[in-house]
């Protein structure tokens, strides 16, 4: 007589789902990843969140035009430097740029950029804010506009494309050390960067007290 044939072995649930259940983990984890990816695009549009390093030898390019620090001062006391702003005593710190504008910058386009000023632990300071701050600068000659001047008249000098152009930031800190690991930034409204959400960075050079 032969030999009764082997029944074949049972696959338990596992092994008769398996590629329905691959297939549902993987339709569950782009359930969450694609509304995910979503947010941080649309947030990306409304808030500067992609770094652009400037390069070692101190220039950055971002958004068509070129740009760098060449100089920084840092002056304590600066509770006398806006006294008719309510405040309390801080330190002055005045950033100032150049930028080379590109052939298709516009001044009305540079006009729009913004500064910012963030530290190791994360902290950051506006540019050019209390208001009165950048007021009471702008009596000593003081333009923090990155694409215009005051003229003699009551004309704007507008930055001309291949030709230097400078303005400065001034940022009040609290009273106290400097905090360390200070990062000078220039960003335009992120909905309008390529990509969108991205700004340039500076490491500060030293200054003295």
């Amino acid at each position: 007589m032969k030999p009764a044939a082997e029944s074949a072995p049972q696959r338990n649930g596992w092994q008769r789902n398996r590629g329905w259940l691959i297939g549902a983990l993987l339709l569950g984890a782009l359930a969450f990843y694609l509304p995910y990816r979503e947010s941080q695009a649309e947030l990306a549009k409304s808030v500067p969140r992609y770094r652009i390093d400037a390069g070692s030898d101190g220039w950055g390019m971002y958004e068509g035009s070129r740009w760098r620090i060449a100089s920084v001062e840092y002056e304590p006391g600066a509770g006398t430097a806006v006294a008719d702003y309510p405040h309390a005593p801080g330190l002055l710190l005045l950033v100032h740029y150049e930028v080379t504008p590109g052939r298709n910058a516009t001044p009305s386009q540079l006009d729009r950029c913004r500064g910012r000023l963030t530290d190791a632990d994360g902290r950051r300071w506006p540019a050019n804010e209390p208001y009165k701050l950048g007021r009471r600068l702008r009596d000593r000659g003081w333009n923090d506009s990155c694409g215009t001047r005051p003229g003699k008249t009551l004309e704007r000098i507008g930055a001309t494309p291949g030709r230097p152009f400078a303005f400065s930031h001034a940022f009040l800190l609290p009273a106290g050390p400097k905090p360390q690991g200070l990062r000078a930034e220039i960003f335009f409204p992120p909905s309008t960067t390529t990509p969108h959400g991205s700004y340039l960075s500076f490491e500060l050079p030293p200054t003295e007290r």
